[in-house]
């Protein structure tokens, strides 16, 4: 099993380019260094392909379970909040990001 920092750097790479994952990740962790943070945000796209606005998304990992993670979407207005239902985000990025830690 890949150690936390590998973890966390993993996602943030995964987060950085590549199917709707097109901005640039921050990482961050706590004082205590009990939990890493990677910042990144969504490109979505509708149903004819044009791009449909971002969405920023903040992923909290504890060290001592990684796969415990939490996805929180931050600073959504009422469009974005129907951008993240309507193309089922929550459930895609939290797949993408268990994907990003095994591989």
């Amino acid at each position: 099993m890949k150690d936390f920092e590998a973890i966390v750097i993993d996602v943030a790479e995964f987060c950085e380019s590549g199917s709707g994952f097109d901005g640039d990740a921050d990482v961050s962790e706590n004082a205590k260094g009990t939990k890493g943070y990677v910042s990144a945000s969504y490109h979505c796209m509708n149903e004819v392909g044009e791009y449909d606005g971002w969405i920023p998304f903040k992923v909290t990992i504890p060290a001592d379970n990684p796969r415990d993670f939490k996805l929180t979407f931050v600073g959504l207005s009422n469009a974005g909040r129907y951008r993240v239902n309507k193309y089922d985000l929550r459930g895609y990025i939290e797949e993408r990001i268990a994907y990003a830690m095994e591989a």
